[in-house]
């Protein structure tokens, strides 16, 4: 096999193995999805091997002791890291995005090793990462329960903070919460979308009374 033909299908494994994680991010509705991880993991990819092979034309004209390959993956690394750091958002005391951040920063590792040849640790580590995401996924629900992601309207802004009480007074965990005023035609409105996180099995009969006099919808994520 020619080196060219090699260094193409290292990129196409890269990209192959990033979009793999994207595929399961985007299932779950994440912040980046298919596109992004296959992205990152096909330039991470591309980067190594133009750092390890690209400068061969011109090795001679560069001192050993200037030339070294590991620099880019060091950049590439740190890069991501700003790239992660973007999906991260802290609101209403939850945090979102770490996994899907790190995710990002593992996949660039992937490519990586792509790049520079080490195929099988680059399939091995991806089998692990999508065993990890499933299996943490697994244990929240078996721990803790089914999710419940409800949407209300009221123009009354303490009908919104009298259904929270209630809950937390429930004993309820409130993964998420954002509220927002819409102005429309009637005047104005607020919206509030909340996730909840709870034991109870028939819970969703529980939010339907807390949410009378409200236009509200929930839906349901269980195992």
């Amino acid at each position: 096999m020619s080196l060219t033909l090699e260094l193409i299908l290292r990129v196409l494994l890269g990209g192959l193995l990033g979009g793999i994680i994207g595929l399961e991010r985007e299932k779950r509705a994440k912040e980046a999805g298919f596109r992004t991880h296959f992205l990152v993991a096909l330039g991470s990819t591309l980067l190594s091997v133009i750092s390890a092979y690209g400068y061969d034309k011109v090795a001679d004209l560069i001192p050993i002791a200037r030339y070294d390959p590991s620099r880019m993956a060091a950049q590439i690394v740190s890069g991501i890291g700003f790239i992660g750091a973007g999906l991260i958002i802290f609101q209403k005391n939850v945090i979102h995005g770490l996994t899907t951040a790190a995710g990002l920063w593992v996949t660039a590792a992937i490519g990586i090793a792509c790049g520079v040849g080490h195929y099988e640790l680059a399939v091995v580590t991806t089998v692990m990462v999508l065993i990890a995401l499933e299996i943490v996924l697994i244990i929240d629900r078996k721990l803790n329960k089914r999710q419940l992601t409800i949407t209300m309207k009221s123009s009354d802004k303490g009908k919104i903070k009298a259904f929270v009480d209630n809950v937390k007074s429930d004993g309820v965990v409130i993964r998420a919460y954002d509220l927002e005023l819409m102005n429309e035609d009637e005047g104005k409105t607020y919206k509030a979308v909340i996730e909840l996180s709870t034991k109870h099995i028939d819970y969703e009969e529980r939010v339907w009374d807390l949410l009378e006099g409200m236009d509200g919808s929930i839906v349901s994520h269980k195992k």
